[in-house]
């Protein structure tokens, strides 16, 4: 290890979980191909063990024994073996909790601020991409084919997923050419501005929203609209919006509306999760029980700022719900994440029972040990049987619920769809295992 290498002959045993990312060109299979066709003998070699708790499934049971097929066959497989003994004990850690899913739908102010914003980034993309080299997004659907004809129907599939994809590309774009630094480093703050906006609009509502966008209307700001009209970017509409928006908040109100006009801030996701505590919190105080929610949501500065949110409504503050945000370590571009010290800080105080509502990014479905959990919502409706099996497994305590927000109909059917793979894939390793 000194020289910067593990040789293979130095190990008797090499153990690697989560295997069932051995299909296609993983990294794993890598490994393993090279173990496997190393020169040592036989005798010298390592054994390998892959663990793995979700090896996910296909839309019919014969599809799923046909992958993992597969699977067995690139990790190389001698022996596959279920865990037989302690079942009672290991089937603890086994969720059973129902999928209930959420469907919600966004007001006509947000789908009206949601087309112009997804219009205006595949705009700001489209004048990035003719600058500088970011064409490593091709392998997106959503983007591959894209061009002002049919920037309309790209706009209408952009999901949050891409959006997030199309930032850390934009984040590493260069100037084909040196005089085209000081645009393409333009573009590239403004985008972000705008995506960071998107995805606040989809969790915490217009206020936010529009809060984010402010910066723009500010002249001497680096990323404002009057230099995205220099740079020739049709802002006009969306720069209306935001005037307007802030506008009405400056102008004095005194209306029996107030209240309203307060909801109306946020989002509908916000309102529909803040029910769901609500609901939850006064379960679990009937029987003077204690408990702990979990939020997963898909970027570090959604669950930043979704918890600071939580923290201040009055509804949950006055049922006593604490609420802090897990998130992973590093940079994560320009989202920042949580040094050692202040993840291992947090999650000492989660076992310690000091928080009731964790708001966290993936790293709470694989990369951290919490607390069994009475509630998981998940904001972002899982998109593959692992990731369905992975965070549903955060909800196993007896009693425990597991609610997915989707935001149209056609989510809302891939869960389902994801359910019936989840069967395939336990009767399929059965019928492999009897055989």
């Amino acid at each position: 290890m000194e020289a910067g290498s593990l040789r293979w002959s130095d190990n008797c045993l090499v153990v690697i979980d989560e295997v069932h990312h051995c299909l296609k060109d993983h990294p794993y299979s890598r490994l393993i191909q090279m173990c496997r066709h190393s020169q040592l003998e036989v005798d010298r070699r390592p054994r390998l063990l892959g663990l793995t708790a979700s090896p996910a499934g296909k839309d019919t049971a014969a599809g799923t024994t046909l992958m993992l097929r597969q699977l067995l066959s690139n990790l190389g497989i001698e022996r596959l073996v279920a865990v037989e003994s302690n079942v009672d004990e290991l089937s603890l850690y086994r969720s059973t909790a129902m999928l209930d899913i959420r469907l919600i739908t966004y007001s006509s102010s947000e789908k009206q601020l949601g087309s112009e914003l997804r219009r205006y980034v595949l705009q700001c993309y489209l004048q990035l991409s003719e600058l500088s080299g970011v064409a490593s997004l091709c392998y997106l659907d959503a983007l591959s084919s894209l061009s002002p004809d049919n920037l309309e129907d790209a706009a209408s599939g952009l999901d949050q997923e891409v959006v997030q994809c199309l930032t850390d590309v934009v984040d590493g774009a260069e100037p084909n050419d040196p005089s085209c630094n000081l645009v393409v480093s333009f573009l590239k703050t403004h985008l972000r501005v705008i995506c960071q906006a998107l995805e606040a609009l989809e969790f915490m509502g217009l206020e936010t929203t529009y809060n984010e966008l402010a910066i723009l209307m500010r002249p001497d700001n680096v990323a404002s609209f009057t230099h995205a009209e220099e740079a020739g970017l049709p802002c006009a509409v969306l720069n209306t919006l935001v005037a307007g928006y802030l506008e009405a908040e400056n102008r004095p109100t005194a209306t029996d509306d107030d209240d309203v006009a307060e909801s109306m801030k946020k989002s509908t996701t916000y309102i529909q999760l803040v029910q769901e505590l609500e609901t939850w919190l006064d379960s679990r105080s009937d029987g003077g029980q204690q408990g702990m929610a979990l939020v997963l949501v898909r970027k570090r500065s959604t669950a930043t700022n979704l918890s600071k949110l939580l923290g201040c409504c009055a509804s949950l503050q006055q049922r006593h719900a604490s609420v802090v945000h897990v998130v992973g370590h590093g940079s994560g571009g320009a989202e920042r994440g949580l040094t050692f010290q202040q993840q291992a800080r947090i999650l000492e105080d989660i076992r310690a029972g000091k928080y009731k509502v964790i708001v966290a990014t993936a790293v709470a479905e694989e990369g951290v040990d919490l607390p069994e959990c009475d509630l998981v919502v998940q904001l972002d409706a899982p998109d593959c049987v692992r990731a369905l099996v992975q965070v549903r497994g955060r909800a196993r305590k007896a009693g425990s619920r597991f609610i997915a927000f989707c935001h149209d109909a056609a989510q809302k059917t891939q869960l389902n769809a994801l359910l019936l793979q989840e069967q395939h894939m336990i009767d399929a390793i059965s019928q492999m295992i009897d055989s």
